[in-house]
């Protein structure tokens, strides 16, 4: 749902082939953002360690969806932790749609 709106959103303003590299782009970055703002956080830039920490609080965490390891392992996913990724989801979700709709409506087709 949410790579779907991130997707819908790129393709209000691009083409589909610029979308599709945004959309997969998001995709890795949204794996990699725990990582962005730990090397961020390890520079004696004060900039880079902002930037990486706006970054990864701007950016979809898509490790919050990750349950290999309980899957794995056979472990149980808590039921709050399935309300917050799901709340997360929703709300990102609903972000993103907002903001397509938005500049889809300002886009002219002429």
């Amino acid at each position: 749902m949410l790579l779907t709106s991130i997707a819908l959103f790129f393709s209000t303003f691009s083409t589909p082939t610029l979308s599709a590299i945004f959309s997969l782009s998001f995709f890795v970055i949204g794996h990699l953002s725990t990582d962005l703002k730990f090397f961020g956080s390890k520079s004696e830039s004060i900039f880079v360690q902002k930037l990486s920490s706006f970054a990864y609080y701007l950016l979809p965490n898509l490790e919050n969806f990750n349950i290999k390891a309980e899957a794995a392992y056979n472990l149980p996913v808590e039921p709050a932790r399935i309300a917050l990724v799901t709340g997360y989801g929703v709300l990102y979700t609903t972000i993103i749609l907002f903001l397509a709709t938005i500049i889809f409506q300002r886009r002219d087709f002429k």
